[in-house]
């Protein structure tokens, strides 16, 4: 019938026209999938199963210039919409009503109605096929993601089995691989093999490994395995350590019970008084080369407890030899002591040398316990960030510099942390908005996009701890929760993580126990009550107080700051809610357009970034007073005296060392007050992009939240970029 269709359209129309057949929605519009023609024979003739779904064909007449008329197939035109233009200032009008909701970060949503998703249980349609995004190791996490070789795809993120690392393609073990021994890309020299992920020289026939060292087997020291030290006067055979020749073990060491009147001829059998042993024997006499002291015979000659003389014992260690009191071969006298300064870390290699805090003895050298420091001027330094030592010992960075990676940088320099990385934007983060660090010094991240919160270890390497997809629900277990855009998040020392989530408009608590609940809020709105009575409108940030009894929060759309205590009471603390403005005053008395940010410095004080405002607010806790730090309200980039200096967009704000640390999100850097000086600077970043290197050349694109680690580095949420970037500033 469609050729009988092609061939009337042609007589009817023109020699230019022509016949093409395309599929369509079945009749009732509905979305049918499918795995061959048979399945779809219910919709009628011409249905036929194309990628996954039914479709009905029909036939289309074309020009043949390629032109479309009003018959031709619909083409559809993709819209996109950014969530991150900021509401209009109030320069551009009153506010006569409510301003719209906004979403401050994040990918907003088309508001075109997609198409049905073919595939159920939570699976993505990705070329032509339903898969299980959480474990396909060709779609894992999202579409077209693979994972590499050796790695396993479990809960959307490709991991590496346990004790192995991501080097290059391949998952590694790092401590036996001799390509990656100890970390990726540090190969063995040659002659070298890699144990416990440490380039060692194999231990010869005859020896065995004791940690970094190679002992002969039969070594006293470390008898049958390392670390097995004999008794005094045992000696390791067959990796077992017995008592020598005829002697016996009577439970107090090794005698020789041929002699020896308490164990005379055997364990334990002791001559009565008046009696010496001899052979194995009780008797008066002592035998040929024997001196009887005490009730005993002996060989002053070789008897440490008589050497020389009856009672004159010998000490620390030594044993009589030739009547004089010696230390045993291999062993040296070091102040009266017999010592191994093969092993002893306070004589190691000569009496006296002794090894430094965390350093052990060994084969007569001062070496590391812990198999990632290295001794150098006496002391276990970490090569990787020690500036005296800085990739090998003696090896100094220059004034200025600071050692990473076992390089010398210059300082700040920025580099990236965990993510997307320059040049490559496969990361498992979509949009980090918030950053918080837990007790065990892992770094916490809200994902605004992903709708998720992730857990990055000491190794950097990432932990899904909550949420699945975007929506609102809470959960015993943490990742079959749902947020809607988390952001700003807090730990409180009982190891609970207080979560702002913005467009479920509540503040969520992700608990030690592992599941996710609401803690205050409920929707949309404006209302000072108790847990879920309260009404929040799109808090983005959350800090404790220095008491930890209570939390502030940036309430973005309610223009406010407001106070929760763990009951869970909410009450305002400063500005008006649901009057936006700029003033400063107590309390009440102040007004503020679009609170985003908050941070408090070490003495207690609540900072507060107001983003459409561009500028940098603080209130008085015990007061409650607000006044401007820092910025002009003229929206720019401008380094100067902080109430002419310029802002675009502010976000997160950190306090560090006596001075704020500002996200300056539109202008790409990050922008530093110091109160000591009142001036604003810029600490990093030079314009948008994503370039690794020194502060001064390094370039962001849309940071929006800071947080400061232990050691003083400043870890940057580098929105756009998906990525967490690090500026080490020691």
């Amino acid at each position: 019938m469609a050729g009988l269709r092609c061939v009337f359209a042609w007589l009817l129309i023109s020699a230019f026209w022509g016949c093409v057949e395309s599929p369509i929605l079945p009749g009732d519009g509905v979305l049918r999938t499918c795995e061959r023609d048979a399945d779809c024979a219910t919709l009628g003739a011409g249905a036929r199963c194309e990628r996954g779904l039914c479709a009905v064909w029909q036939t289309t007449v074309e020009p043949k210039d390629g032109t479309q008329t009003e018959g031709s197939l619909d083409t559809r035109q993709e819209s996109h919409s950014d969530i991150f233009l900021e509401q209009p200032s109030e320069s551009q009008g009153p506010l006569e009503s409510r301003e719209p909701t906004e979403d401050i970060v994040g990918d907003a949503a088309p508001e075109e109605i997609e198409p049905e998703d073919p595939c159920v249980g939570g699976k993505l349609f990705c070329g032509g096929n339903c898969v299980d995004a959480q474990l396909d190791l060709q779609h894992c996490g999202q579409c077209d993601n693979p994972c590499a070789s050796g790695q396993s795809c479990v809960q959307g993120l490709c991991v590496c089995p346990d004790g192995k690392k991501l080097c290059g393609e391949a998952c590694v073990e790092l401590q036996s691989d001799a390509a990656h021994c100890g970390d990726c890309d540090n190969p063995c020299a040659v002659g070298k093999i890699c144990e416990t992920g440490l380039c060692l020289v194999p231990c010869a026939q005859g020896e065995k490994r004791c940690g970094v060292s190679c002992v002969k087997i039969g070594d006293v020291q470390n008898c049958g395995r390392c670390g097995d030290v004999c008794d005094t006067g045992k000696i390791c055979l067959n990796e077992t350590c017995i008592c020598p020749g005829d002697t016996k073990d009577c439970g107090k060491g090794c005698v020789d019970t041929k002699q020896d009147s308490t164990h005379c001829g055997g364990c334990g059998i002791a001559c009565p008084s008046g009696k010496v042993c001899v052979s194995g024997s009780c008797t008066d006499a002592c035998s040929v080369g024997q001196t009887r002291c005490g009730d005993q015979c002996t060989d002053i000659s070789e008897d440490a407890k008589n050497c020389g003389n009856c009672g004159a014992a010998c000490t620390g260690g030594k044993i009589c030899g030739k009547a004089t009191c010696q230390c045993p071969t291999a062993r040296l006298d070091c102040a009266g002591t017999c010592v191994d300064t093969q092993t002893n870390a306070s004589h190691c290699g000569a009496c006296g040398q002794a090894c430094g805090m965390g350093a052990i003895c060994s084969a007569g050298a001062c070496v590391c316990s812990n198999s990632n420091l290295t001794y150098c001027s006496g002391q276990c330094v970490f090569l990787m960030n020690e500036e005296a030592h800085c990739g090998a010992c003696g090896q100094a960075c220059k004034t200025g510099e600071v050692c990473w990676g076992g390089a010398c940088l210059v300082a700040p320099y920025v580099l990236t942390h965990v993510g997307a990385v320059p040049g490559n934007t496969a990361s498992f983060l979509g949009f980090p908005c918030g950053m918080a660090r837990d007790a065990n010094n892992n770094i916490l991240i809200a994902d605004f996009n992903k709708h998720q919160i992730f857990s990055v270890d000491s190794q950097r390497q990432p932990r899904l701890l909550a949420g699945s997809t975007a929506g609102f629900k809470d959960d015993n277990v943490a990742i079959q929760s749902q947020f809607l855009n988390p952001c700003g998040l807090t730990v409180h020392p009982s190891g609970d993580i207080y979560i702002a989530d913005i467009n479920n408009h509540r503040i969520r608590l992700l608990s030690t126990s592992g599941g996710v609940r609401t803690f205050a809020g409920a929707g949309p709105g404006f209302k000072d009550a108790i847990g879920a009575n309260a009404k929040f409108e799109q808090p983005h940030d959350i800090v404790f107080d220095s008491t930890t009894s209570a939390f502030y929060v940036a309430d973005f759309l309610n223009f406010c700051i407001r106070k929760v205590t763990l009951a869970g009471a909410v009450t305002v603390f400063a500005g008006k809610c649901d009057t936006p403005g700029y003033s400063n005053g107590v309390a009440g008395a102040a007004r503020f357009r679009r609170p985003v940010g908050l941070a408090l410095d070490d003495l207690g004080n609540l900072y507060v970034s107001d983003a459409t405002d561009h500028r940098i607010r603080k209130v008085v806790l015990s007061s409650r007073e607000v006044t401007t730090v820092a910025g002009s309200g003229v929206l720019g980039l401008k380094d100067d005296q902080a109430l002419s200096a310029q802002f675009n967009s502010p976000r997160g704000i950190a306090w560090y060392n006596g001075a704020l640390y500002i996200a300056d999100r539109m202008n790409h850097r990050v922008r530093k007050w110091d109160p000591a000086t009142g001036r604003v600077t810029t600490f990093a970043g030079t314009s948008l992009g994503y370039t690794n290197g020194p502060a001064s050349s390094a370039k962001f694109y849309e940071p929006v939240r800071l947080l400061w680690g232990t050691i003083g580095d400043l870890f940057v949420a580098d929105a756009r970029n998906k990525a967490i970037r690090r500026i080490i500033t020691r």
